[in-house]
């Protein structure tokens, strides 16, 4: 009977250990044209997609954004010289100067920071994005728009 009980607790032990490893988020680097910005945008992967906060976004001048609030709840619009680009937080669709374009996945607001698809806004921007699956790297590059 004791062998039973420490065999089930041994069995529970690594089945909480397997699951825990398998939920755990994989680390995400995120270069911007060659360079490694992983640091400012904090990355974080939901599912199979890598979504940075919205706030992050601000390390270029030339990008603006902001959240409408009043008449519809939960917008975000980020704006450029050539493109506007709304999203909302739980909608898995954004517009692209009027353009309805399909989300993989919607944004998502959590523990007081908003949360935006990284590839569908890069893209937005018409900037290419790459994906390294063994080194978990994301590359974006630019089209000149943002370049410095």
């Amino acid at each position: 009977m004791k062998i039973r009980v420490l065999t089930l607790l041994f069995m529970i032990n690594m089945l909480l250990v397997w699951s825990s490893t398998a939920m755990a988020q994989p680390n995400v680097e995120i270069e911007l044209n060659g360079t490694n910005v992983t640091s400012k945008f904090s990355p974080r992967v939901v599912g199979n997609t890598v979504f940075v906060p919205v706030q992050s976004l601000n390390f270029n001048p030339e990008l603006k954004f902001g959240f409408l609030e009043g008449a519809i709840p939960n917008l975000i619009i980020l704006e450029s010289n050539k493109y506007t680009i709304y999203l909302t937080i739980g909608s898995a669709t954004m517009k692209k100067n009027g353009e309805t374009i399909e989300l993989k996945s919607p944004p998502f607001f959590k523990d007081g920071v908003t949360w935006v698809p990284l590839r569908a806004i890069a893209e937005g921007f018409d900037s290419k994005v790459v994906w390294d699956q063994q080194s978990n790297v994301v590359g974006v590059i630019t089209s000149g728009e943002f370049e410095k």
